[in-house]
């Protein structure tokens, strides 16, 4: 299917069709022999669309199946055992490093927990608002924060919306440090939450214009998709510029297609938090 030495563009979802047997046969076979599940050496392929979504199809599964991976291989040495040649690395021939490896492999994931994770997605589809959630079961006797990579640069060059959320309900004892770029510290203080699920959530922002009226009110209009996926339990965060400007209060409402009302906010309430619609939350903040 590669004669080229590129996944075909065309055959993406026959490809992860591949991924995902593949990557269910391995699970199963490191719970036959009691192992850790690790990937190494996939997506020897070039700076293209197609090798973004041969990456990208890999590691989804591995996600999905809490699997540790190393990419092939950081630089090209010409190995006559691949088909991607001297760009089969993260440089191309001139040094420079390949974009669409770069959006591929910088997925936010946590490599240190303070429990037992349970589950982990990176969305890097732009509709999915690069959504990265996490769930884990929390052991407060591990004296240590849980860490959170994601690359700023890449996909929340807005910023950032970090949400905690404890058996569902926002976390209110979980603290977290955010002194380092790309990198979040969480951990949770309150031993009596030991045993109990905790969900990361992790959103990029989203900078919205407004319409500025005559009597100094100002319109937002967003409109937000019902999300079918159940992993999406919080996927928007609304940055809103110019707020500062009007005098007053000022209230938003923010509706889904069919006119139901996700949340409401105004100046003096930066954020609204609600679960009841669709299995997701929306959070939204007015500066």
């Amino acid at each position: 299917m590669c004669d080229s030495g590129e996944p075909p563009l065309s055959k993406k979802d026959v490809c992860k069709a591949f991924h995902v047997e593949k990557t269910s046969v391995r699970a199963e076979d490191a719970k036959r022999l009691g192992v850790p599940l690790f990937f190494t050496e996939f997506g020897a392929c070039s700076n293209t669309e197609s090798c973004y979504h041969e990456i990208t199809g890999a590691a989804e599964e591995f996600d999905n199946h809490l699997a540790s991976w190393a990419y092939w291989m950081f630089k090209g040495f010409g190995d006559f055992t691949t088909t991607g040649s001297m760009t089969e690395g993260m440089y191309d021939k001139d040094g420079n490093l390949q974009h669409y490896k770069i959006l591929a492999l910088q997925r936010s994931y946590l490599h240190a927990i303070q429990g037992t994770p349970t589950s982990m997605y990176f969305f890097t589809d732009s509709d999915k608002n690069s959504t990265f959630i996490a769930n884990f079961t929390i052991d407060t006797s591990i004296d240590a924060p849980t860490e959170l990579f994601f690359n700023q640069d890449v996909y929340y060059p807005e910023g950032y919306k970090l949400s905690l959320m404890v058996n569902g309900a926002p976390s209110l004892s979980m603290t977290v440090d955010d002194s380092q770029k790309n990198y979040l510290k969480i951990k949770e203080t309150n031993k009596a939450q030991n045993g109990k699920t905790a969900t990361v959530v992790l959103t990029r922002k989203e900078v919205i214009g407004g319409t500025y009226y005559k009597d100094k009110s100002i319109k937002v209009d967003y409109t937000v998709e019902d999300i079918k996926d159940k992993r999406l339990t919080s996927v928007v965060y609304f940055k809103i510029d110019g707020v500062d400007k009007l005098p007053g209060e000022t209230s938003f409402t923010l509706k889904g297609v069919d006119g139901r009302v996700f949340c409401k906010s105004n100046k003096n309430h930066h954020e609204c938090f609600t679960t009841s619609h669709n299995a997701h939350s929306v959070t939204l903040e007015v500066v």
